[in-house]
């Protein structure tokens, strides 16, 4: 589906900058005891401008991590506008999602559990913002290589309900290959 909404924008905004990419992602939430976990994730974007230096970006990711306090599964959405679309430093703030199931449900119903359908799941919802860096392509010369761009960011989400914890912060550690009409490498980037 989000390749579909990236596909509109590309027809609509054929200057538009795409990117797909993986990440490892290292959940902590705050709350006594304080959760812990570790899991892995995707995650594409579009510039929404010719420059991505002076554009916003779209960015979703969804992710999947285990964590202890007790010990659980917790699949994370999130819809994210950012300032810069480009390579350097960044800020985002959106919309976060999170399917949270206990493991003995995760075992049970793995299919259902992961995929977000299972009635053994609690639905989160809240705010997302944070921030991160995307650096320069680390071999610029090779033309299919100058399109990754490795990246780190820390996100924080807030879900208000009465489930603990209400706040986690997510490290975020990947890396970002541009797709369609992007060269990273071009002016702007």
């Amino acid at each position: 589906m989000l390749l579909c909404i990236l596909s509109v924008v590309m027809a609509a905004a054929p200057e538009a900058r795409v990117w797909l990419g993986g990440e490892v992602s290292l959940p902590v939430g705050f709350h006594s005891p304080a959760t812990f976990g570790g899991g892995f994730g995707g995650l594409a974007g579009v510039s929404l401008g010719a420059v991505p230096t002076r554009s916003l970006g779209l960015e979703a990711r969804v992710a999947e991590a285990l964590a202890s306090s007790p010990f659980r599964e917790i699949g994370s959405i999130e819809v994210m506008v950012r300032y810069p679309a480009g390579s350097g430093p960044y800020g985002a703030v959106g919309f976060a999602h999170h399917h949270e199931a206990s493991i003995d449900s995760l075992l049970a119903e793995p299919v259902g559990v992961v995929a977000g359908t299972s009635p053994l799941i609690t639905h989160r919802s809240g705010i997302g913002f944070g921030g991160g860096w995307d650096f320069a392509a680390p071999f610029p010369k090779i033309n299919f290589l100058q399109r990754l761009r490795p990246f780190v960011d820390l996100t924080a989400v807030w879900l208000p309900d009465k489930v603990q914890p209400n706040f986690y912060v997510f490290l975020n550690v990947g890396i970002k290959i541009g797709v369609g009409k992007l060269i990273w490498g071009e002016e702007g980037s």
